[in-house]
């Protein structure tokens, strides 16, 4: 049985019975459940349709990623929304290789340099399978207004995630580390990345780009 069943079948049900999703989130305005109740079920099997593609993203974060940011974005439709979820777990997925060590250092370093060479225009040949995956949503960027706009900048957030990722992960392999003991870094040296590594500046431009505001046209 997929995994993608449950998120699937929990959508189906907080749509169909908007009391439970109350019940989760209280604090919710009425506008924003009555906007999760519409979107919910699309966006989740947009979501779990793309990651069969990509199974090495997180799953399991499908249903709450887009939860909140269908919560976030009452006046998006399904098109921004969508691909905010999909920029959500792909970063998500990016940070998980480097905190679960899973691959060795010369295969993180080769997923960063090929993420960063898509990002900059290479053509999605012979990459890693996360590169061909940000080759896909930065293709899907590129179809709205704001990217002609913040593409340098949303170039230069994903390049300051990717640099503190990895510098983070080299930090926690210095000799002597291990979690819980004291830094092995200044502490306004390692802090200054750690707070980068959370990629709120890279998904705040996602979302400025996902903007329909035409102010931001280019003239």
């Amino acid at each position: 049985m997929s995994k993608s069943i449950p998120s699937q079948l929990i959508a189906r049900r907080l749509a169909a019975e908007p009391s439970r999703l109350m019940e989760l989130l209280p604090s919710l305005r009425e506008a924003e459940r009555r906007h999760i109740c519409q979107m919910i079920i699309p966006i989740v099997n947009d979501a779990e349709k793309w990651l069969q593609s990509y199974p090495f993203l997180p799953s399991g974060l499908v249903l709450p990623v887009a939860i909140v940011s269908i919560a976030q974005h009452p006046g998006h439709g399904f098109d921004e929304i969508s691909t905010y979820v999909r920029m959500v777990l792909w970063i998500s997925g990016f940070d998980d290789y480097f905190d679960d060590a899973r691959l060795d250092t010369e295969a993180l370093v080769r997923i960063k340099r090929d993420c960063l060479d898509i990002s900059c225009g290479k053509p999605p040949i012979d990459v890693h399978p996360t590169a061909s995956s940000l080759a896909e949503l930065i293709v899907r960027l590129q179809k709205f207004p704001g990217w002609h706009v913040l593409d340098r900048q949303w170039l230069v957030a994903l390049v300051q995630v990717a640099e503190s990722t990895v510098y983070e992960y080299f930090t926690r392999r210095a000799p002597g580390h291990r979690y819980g003991s004291s830094l092995q870094r200044p502490y306004a040296e390692y802090m200054y990345f750690a707070e980068l590594t959370a990629a709120l500046s890279f998904l705040w431009t996602t979302d400025l780009i996902l903007v329909e505001d035409r102010g931001m046209r280019p003239t």
